[in-house]
Parts: C-alpha cells; structure tokens; sequence
C-alpha cells in the first residue's frame, strides 16, 4: 500500500465518519476526543505526543539525522536510509 494512499484513507475514515455521526445524531470523534483525553489527566501526555509528531513532520532537512522516528524507521529498513548526498534511495 502506498503511503499517500494511507493518508487519503486517513482524512477519508475521520471526515466519513463525522459526516455519518452528524447525520445520524451520535458523538463525533472530536466530542469523544474531548470528553476521553482533553477534559482529563491524558491531556498532557496526548499533547506530548501531538507536538513530538508535528515536530517530526515538519523538521527541516538539515535536522532529520537527529529525529528518532526517522532514526528507528532506518535501523528497521537500512536500504530506505539516506546515502551520503542526503537523498534517499528511490528504489
């Protein structure tokens, strides 16, 4: 599966899934999402967490080498890791 393809069935399940709540009468999944984390102790560890994912996401080039996700995901995959002109592997 393609990773795009994970994204857009990402945003498709969530939005799908307000849409058919809203519709029917139910609970969203950002009411759940509040009364279940936002409005209790989680919130800080979930916020953590929120900010240490954006942080990976968007981390300039020039600091990807010190991202631990980034870092796991190569020592799972070598071949995925960046040679030595910072450009992946386009197999």
């Amino acid at each position: 599966m393609s990773a795009n393809l994970a994204w857009v069935l990402l945003v498709v399940f969530v939005v799908g899934f307000d849409v058919v709540a809203a519709l029917n009468n139910k609970e969203s999944l950002t009411s759940t999402f509040r009364r279940g984390v936002a409005e209790t102790w989680w919130r800080w560890p979930v916020l953590v967490f929120i900010v240490l994912l954006v942080t990976h996401l968007f981390l300039p080039p020039s600091l990807r080498k010190y991202d631990p996700v980034d870092r796991l995901y190569y020592r799972v995959n070598p071949i995925s890791a960046p040679g030595p002109s910072g450009e992946t592997d386009p197999r």
